[in-house]
């Protein structure tokens, strides 16, 4: 089954569509594609004032931020670890800091 996308007007399979609730057929009226595209633009465009907010929300609610760490460090163990090692990689030893 097809769709038009409303913003490249290309017919594509409605597998190109991303879900929304409150459309008549489920689906979103661009494609993936698209969708992508809108979504780069706009943070390029809004990325100081999102960064403010979530900032300001992390600020605001500490213990939410905590136990969202904890879930994300229980359920990503072998990401976390590797991002680990590679940050002990990088960090200079002592003698790197030897002034001559």
């Amino acid at each position: 089954m097809e769709k038009e996308c409303h913003k490249c007007h290309q017919f594509k399979d409605i597998l190109e569509f991303n879900k929304m609730a409150r459309s008549k057929d489920g689906l979103k009226t661009v494609c993936k594609k698209c969708d992508r595209c809108y979504n780069e633009e706009r943070y390029a465009l809004k990325k100081e004032k999102i960064i403010s907010k979530v900032r300001e929300w992390q600020n605001n609610n500490p213990e939410k931020v905590k136990l969202i760490k904890e879930n994300y460090i229980k359920h990503h163990k072998n990401k976390v670890e590797i991002l680990v090692k590679e940050i002990e990689k990088e960090k200079p030893t002592t003698s790197e800091h030897h002034i001559d």
